[in-house]
């Protein structure tokens, strides 16, 4: 098996509200819910720069907002797909098992 295909990286998401704001708004915001964070919106279509740190708006998306990853197995792998942590924690269950069914004879 090559380790350097074992891991695929899966589609990042959120379950924040995003809130886009423009530059003049990074220190003073509108006030917005909990568990939402602050983006900047570009102009015509472009792409927002990222939030300046230590601005009003920063320090609410520090507080606010975490992030998350989610490892898979590859294709052609055993568990093609499958999310590795639940699969390790059965598969290490299922061990523990099988020992202490080998102990109690």
């Amino acid at each position: 098996m090559d380790k350097h295909r074992t891991l695929v990286p899966s589609i990042a998401s959120s379950m924040h509200s995003v809130v886009g704001i423009r530059e003049h708004q990074e220190e003073n915001p509108p006030p917005i819910g909990a568990g939402a964070v602050y983006c900047i919106v570009g102009r015509g279509g472009e792409r927002g720069r990222p939030i300046r740190e230590g601005t009003a708006a920063f320090r609410h998306n520090q507080q606010s907002g975490y992030a998350t990853i989610q490892l898979q197995f590859g294709v052609g792998e055993v568990f093609e797909g499958e999310s590795i942590v639940p699969i390790l924690h059965r598969l290490a269950e299922l061990v523990h098992d099988a020992i202490g069914a080998l102990k109690s004879k």
